[in-house]
């Protein structure tokens, strides 16, 4: 009877090390690096991104590189609020809107803020300018606070005619609202009025009167209007 057998041999081990040559960066061209991951992206992204920010911090993101510069010009949304500002900038706020609707290239406003709370006289030739642009630019979502104990803001008749594609408007604080004798806002869907201030008693009348799709409104009355 024959036995099984095992043919042993001994085992053969082989070592052998691979060298990777890891490139070495400086602190600087990491910081580059890690920012060109976005800074890649598509302009169409990248002002997505900016639309998210107030306008003054967009702005402020051309410091980051070559690729940055002049980005924020093509966002479509201004937002402006003076709370960004020192109480006594009232000058630079003032300027930086005017300039940064100087140099927009976007063809279209989709969102225009602007918050005023210096308390101090308010140059109502600016609200004009600005307002007259972002109608020009078919601005489709409108909003304006004004807190100034010294006065009251005349809103412009430029907002209430001839504009096709405004769909959310919303003012707050110390506006005063006269609107003209033929209102057309016939995309306008929304519409908030907060404690701003009445011509008379047919400025509402006119004003719903030329807003035929409007669904969603909010108002809130002071108490010494002088409507009824």
């Amino acid at each position: 009877m024959g036995f099984p057998f095992y043919l042993s041999t001994p085992a053969v081990v082989v070592s052998y090390a691979v060298v990777f040559k890891v490139p070495r960066f400086s602190r600087e061209e990491k910081h580059e690096k890690d920012i060109d991951r976005i800074s890649d992206l598509p302009d169409s992204v990248l002002c997505r991104i900016l639309s998210f920010l107030p306008t003054e911090d967009s702005v402020a993101t051309t410091i980051l590189s070559k690729r940055w510069v002049g980005l924020w010009t093509k966002v479509p949304v201004f937002v402006f609020r003076s709370i960004y500002a020192a109480h006594n900038h009232n000058l630079w706020f003032l300027n930086f809107v005017s300039n940064v609707f100087l140099m927009s290239k976007a063809e279209r406003i989709r969102k225009f803020t602007l918050c005023w709370a210096f308390d101090m006289e308010f140059d109502e030739e600016h609200l004009r300018t600005w307002i007259g642009t972002a109608v020009r630019r078919n601005v489709q979502d409108l909003s304006l606070g004004f807190w100034c104990s010294k006065q009251i803001v005349n809103l412009p008749g430029c907002l209430f005619g001839c504009n096709t594609v405004l769909l959310s408007l919303y003012l707050r604080g110390e506006l005063f609202l006269d609107v003209p004798a033929t209102v057309y806002l016939p995309c306008l869907r929304i519409l908030q009025l907060i404690s701003v201030i009445y011509a008379n008693d047919d400025t509402l009348r006119r004003l719903f009167s030329g807003c035929p799709v409007l669904g969603d409104l909010t108002m809130v009355r002071v108490v010494e209007e002088n409507i009824v």
